[in-house]
């Protein structure tokens, strides 16, 4: 099992990071050609996208799932009927969204001209594209089915990354290249994936629904409303809260190019998290499935920290090479801590993964809800004095306690919580991060040294506690 979840990991990662690998090492050559303004006015369309992001999908996702596992084959119909009200809603989303750009964007724009473009690349891919394209791959997940997912990923990611250079070298479009390759890739995917839904499962959107099956829903779903926009509070609000309170663009387009940076990173963790989840479901539908879960949950930490740790060691190796723009390369000290934010996500997802099996989604809500204030709280409070050094730790904070959260505020995971020990894990995860701040000036020589101090740990880690359990885990 554990040589399945690395490999569909693995090609998740790869098809899912070709845009952004490329661009990692195009960026010497594509960031004379890049400002400041350029990565604060993108990062900032994504933020304020992400104002009504929660509302997306009404958190009809977990519906999706929950009807899969629990409805056997006997989804189909009910997958219709989800479908079919999505679409409907997808029209007033779409129309909100617009609406919000309009005001928003009118000061960070050089023309009306620029404005509607944007409109139009952020907004028609949100109204035709995502619906199909997220529920088409959760369908070829939920069989099993990655390598199709894999297949379109990987062509698509040659695109949006041909078209990205195009764009930004040849007609010096600034950040509006990345919209339009997002949205060209995104139309390509909604096009392979609504040939699945669509017409080889034979799955129909209906707009036939009966008011006691839509109130039954929206009790499962509307909970994840406020978990996810807890979600955006944690990763974009930051950025909204910049802007207002005037901080300079330059710090705003560093903190964005350092948590991009960490993004890639993050989206490891995501496609990890979309193959073990199914995992999981599977061990909770069994039952006694604790050990197990202790152990993936582990091994998934340490791998987690092991990498942070390396990346964070050479980030101030890194940036001076990749961005190749005096005025970007002070982002490197956001990145460190930053890249350290996202080793949250494999305990966050044994505390949490549990209830959303069970259908218990209320006090998810709750640990999010509590992560996402305190993000505010910090965010307010130390803008005005330290910048975007506020946004920094204000989202490393809060990212971490959300694994802690979920431990102790979901009291079936007190078992867990004894032998998953989550206080310790975070402790190890600040003082790992803290280690590579601090050492953020050695020389060459002494960042080899502990580069390779690390890989010997590695080693002995994995051959006295990790060996036995993988070797058991490939037997389930």
């Amino acid at each position: 099992m554990i040589r399945k979840i690395i490999q569909h990991t693995f090609f998740y990662s790869f098809a899912n990071q070709i845009p952004a690998l490329v661009n990692l090492f195009l960026l010497p050559i594509v960031t004379p050609f890049l400002s400041s303004e350029d990565y604060a006015t993108y990062g900032l369309i994504l933020a304020y996208v992400g104002v009504l992001g929660a509302f997306s999908s009404l958190g009809y996702v977990v519906l999706f799932q929950n009807s899969f596992f629990h409805m056997g084959e006997a989804f189909r119909s009910k997958w219709s009927r989800l479908l079919g009200f999505q679409w409907a809603y997808k029209i007033i989303y779409a129309a909100i969204i617009t609406l919000l750009l309009s005001i928003v964007l009118k000061s960070h724009t050089h023309s009306t001209q620029e404005l509607f473009v944007v409109l139009f690349l952020v907004v028609i891919p949100l109204l035709f594209f995502d619906l199909t394209k997220s529920i088409g791959i959760r369908l070829c997940q939920f069989r099993n089915d990655h390598k199709k997912v894999y297949f379109i990923s990987i062509c698509t990611a040659f695109v949006a990354t041909i078209l990205t250079l195009i764009g930004i070298l040849y007609f010096q479009l600034g950040y509006k290249a990345w919209l339009i390759s997002a949205a060209v890739s995104g139309g390509v995917q909604a096009l392979y994936f609504g040939y699945i839904l669509y017409v080889k499962e034979g799955i129909r959107p209906s707009l036939i629904w009966s008011k006691k099956e839509i109130l039954e829903d929206l009790k499962t779903a509307l909970p994840l409303v406020p978990k996810e926009y807890a979600t955006y509070v944690l990763s974009s609000s930051d950025r909204v809260l910049l802007d207002q309170f005037h901080v300079s663009n330059q710090q705003i387009g560093n903190y964005n190019i350092a948590y991009s940076f960490a993004s890639y990173f993050d989206n490891i963790q995501m496609q990890a998290n979309q193959v073990i989840t199914p995992i999981l479901f599977r061990k909770f539908k069994e039952g006694n499935s604790v050990d197990f879960i202790r152990g993936l949950t582990h091994i998934w930490f340490f791998v987690s920290i092991f990498l942070a740790t390396l990346v964070g060691l050479w980030i101030p190796v890194l940036f001076p090479f990749l961005y190749r723009n005096p005025t970007l390369i002070d982002s490197a000290p956001f990145a460190v801590l930053l890249f350290f934010t996202f080793c949250y996500r494999p305990l966050y997802v044994a505390a949490v993964d549990f209830s959303i099996f069970n259908k218990k989604t209320l006090p998810i809500l709750w640990i999010t809800l509590i992560a996402a204030a305190m993000n505010l709280i910090l965010n307010v409070v130390l803008i005005p004095y330290i910048g975007a050094w506020a946004s920094v730790w204000a989202t490393f904070i809060s990212y971490l306690s959300l694994p802690i959260l979920g431990f102790y505020l979901i009291q079936e995971n007190f078992e867990m919580r004894r032998k998953i020990m989550p206080i310790a894990s975070v402790l190890l995860t600040v003082l790992s991060a803290l280690g590579c701040y601090a050492l953020f000036h050695v020389n060459l020589i002494e960042r080899m040294s502990i580069t390779a101090a690390l890989l010997v740990l590695a080693f002995f880690m994995y051959w006295y506690k990790i060996r036995v359990f993988l070797q058991l885990m490939n037997h389930e």
